[in-house]
């Protein structure tokens, strides 16, 4: 038995809509709007500008904790922990954008 998805219902109204606040909701709520969109089996989903967002906040803390890394202060290896964390909460939302277009990114050789 297949599980009931609602949200295809709402067809492209509710695509669009879920496109619009993935950027400017809370990490989690992000996650679970791309968990949303990859199980709604909707095509085409348009995530680029989010990851483009996702990656530059991404390369704007490398660059932050590169800019602090002689400082060996307490403050300063808090800060530097941070933002690494941050990175890794904004690369696993990365993967999940692009789950839903690609969901089986194995390499080819791999594949069944």
């Amino acid at each position: 038995m297949q599980p009931s998805r609602p949200f295809l219902s709402f067809g492209k109204s509710a695509q669009a809509h879920l496109e619009v606040i993935l950027t400017e909701s809370p990490l989690r709520v992000q996650r679970g709007i791309l968990e949303v969109l990859r199980l709604s089996g909707l095509k085409n989903v348009e995530v680029l500008p989010y990851l483009g967002q996702l990656l530059t906040e991404a390369f704007d803390n490398l660059i932050a904790v590169q800019q602090v890394e002689g400082n060996g202060s307490q403050a300063v290896d808090m800060l530097k922990r941070h933002l690494k964390e941050r990175n890794e909460d904004l690369l696993s939302l990365c993967f999940h954008a692009l789950w839903i277009n690609h969901a089986d990114m194995r390499p080819s050789c791999m594949r069944p």
